[in-house]
């Protein structure tokens, strides 16, 4: 009886085994793809922000790092340098 048992809790583990082998090879691929997306568009941007920082478009470089904020989940507080001229030279608090 005891040999019996053993036996189905064997093939019981091996199952359980089998499932979590599954599930983490599907969490790897979830993370994969997630991962990869979100690398690809932070150099994508990195890359377009360098460009606009090279090209001296500030209202370029506001954009692209408006893009960044928001895929951090920030919300931006101006979105060209006239916007940010009116921030800086208002009485507002500014919380970041």
């Amino acid at each position: 009886m005891a040999r019996q048992r053993r036996i189905e809790i064997e093939k019981e583990c091996r199952e359980s085994i089998r499932q979590l082998e599954i599930y983490q090879n599907q969490f790897k691929e979830v993370f994969k793809q997630y991962f990869h997306g979100n690398v690809k568009f932070f150099n994508e941007n990195f890359n377009n922000l360098k460009r606009a920082l090279y090209a001296g478009d500030a209202d370029l470089a506001i954009g692209v790092n408006n893009k960044i904020q928001e895929k951090l989940g920030q919300k931006p507080l101006f979105n060209n340098t006239q916007e940010f001229w009116e921030l800086i030279t208002s009485n507002k608090n500014i919380r970041m």
